[in-house]
């Protein structure tokens, strides 16, 4: 047991943290499902980091949270919504690559989300120039004010569900945009030096990588990122290979998840 969650099975297990699945009976005697990530080592101010941020986040694309405990054994517990489907790193062999159309639709819809959750500039002029805020208001300004860096975009960490499509877990290591970089992405590759704070374009530069492996149908662990290139260009898309670089030169270029989104929108889904 964990807290009133009974242990079903063990869906994943990693150095951080171990994900249980999980199940418990709600007041009308209906059995409710949850994912139980129950971390390793005792580490509580990362739990925290990860709770306070989910709070705050309220999208269809990403991992909703539930709640927050520790276990009989006193580790520190997230409980959060169980999501049915596979990870995005399924879909990055040539047999399982999706069609031009689902690539785009899955890419806006993440696009959508790390727009939801970077900095929104025009949604901080606009309540800046009301006069008095509600509590809500308030919250929505400071959170688009500042807004979050997800720094561990990769296939594993997008889940691609049958009802909602991809949605973005693991924010273990998430921080507010413009927070000094400290350590790098736990994961290799998915990570350009280009900035001494942790920017938004970090997350796009990090999701233009993980979607190559879709488009190429094979994983950066096999591969460099020009043979990537390669082998995506070889499959006759160059619109996919356009907005890809697009997201990868974003260090350099500003781009914000916003305008991304736009151009994957702009991009025929033949």
């Amino acid at each position: 047991m964990i807290g009133p969650w009974k242990v079903v099975s063990c869906l994943a297990s990693g150095n951080f943290a171990t994900v249980y699945e999980v199940s418990s009976v709600d007041a009308n005697k209906t059995i409710v499902s949850s994912a139980a990530k129950v971390l390793k080592m005792g580490n509580l101010s990362a739990l925290q980091r990860e709770v306070d941020i989910l709070k705050e986040l309220n999208h269809p694309n990403i991992v909703q949270m539930t709640d927050a405990l520790r276990t009989n054994g006193g580790a520190p517990c997230l409980i959060m919504e169980l999501l049915t489907g596979k990870e995005l790193s399924y879909y990055c062999t040539p047999s399982t690559s999706p069609s031009t159309r689902t690539w785009l639709n899955w890419i806006s819809q993440v696009l959508d989300a790390l727009q939801y959750m970077h900095p929104r500039l025009d949604e901080v002029r606009d309540l800046a120039t009301r006069e008095n805020l509600t509590s809500a208001e308030y919250s929505r300004w400071d959170q688009a004010r500042h807004g979050y860096v997800h720094r561990d975009i990769k296939p594993e960490n997008i889940m691609i569900t049958l009802d909602r499509g991809p949605v973005l877990i693991d924010f273990n290591i998430a921080v507010r945009a413009g927070a000094p970089v400290e350590t790098t992405s736990s994961t290799p590759g998915y990570f350009p030096m280009t900035s001494m704070m942790w920017e938004p374009t970090h997350d796009l530069y990090a999701l233009g990588v993980s979607f190559l492996e879709v488009a190429a149908g094979v994983r950066l662990a096999n591969a460099s990122l020009p043979e990537l290139m390669e082998i995506t260009r070889g499959k006759g898309s160059p619109a996919i290979l356009q907005l890809v670089d697009e997201l990868m030169k974003s260090p350099e270029t500003g781009l914000t998840a916003s305008e991304a989104r736009k151009l994957a929108l702009q991009i025929p889904r033949h």
